[in-house]
């Protein structure tokens, strides 16, 4: 453990602005199609998550997002696990980002096809 802890890690400028600002940084190998792709996706597994709750806990959560920005850690968790099984693998933290403004739009009521028409911080 201790010979990782001390492992340096280069990063240069620009990729450090990009990841700090939630971006994919340069030359992460997905094109503006795999993008538009996760993002369907993602707006399908919300979607049928959404559907699946109670109107109870649909209004506890609608209230939760009205007062803070911040999604419940226990919703956050079923939704990265459902999208982990969905892809087969973990998303990164812009994928992150991405499925969390997801479930805002959901859940505000924006139709499926506004949420896939607005732009992605994830950059080819």
């Amino acid at each position: 453990m201790l010979a990782q802890a001390d492992r340096r890690v280069l990063v240069n400028a620009q990729a450090l602005t990009d990841m700090l600002q939630g971006k994919m940084p340069a030359g992460s190998g997905q094109s503006q199609e795999e993008v538009q792709e996760l993002r369907a996706t993602m707006v399908e597994v919300v979607q049928a998550w959404w559907d699946e709750e109670p109107e109870d806990l649909r209004e506890d959560l609608r209230d939760a997002l009205n007062v803070s920005r911040g999604i419940p850690q226990e919703v956050d968790r079923q939704l990265l696990l459902r999208m982990r099984q969905r892809l087969s693998r973990a998303l990164s933290l812009p994928e992150k980002k991405m499925m969390r403004e997801t479930l805002r739009n959901v859940v505000t009521g924006l139709s499926p096809e506004t949420v896939m028409e607005m732009p992605s911080d994830i950059e080819a």
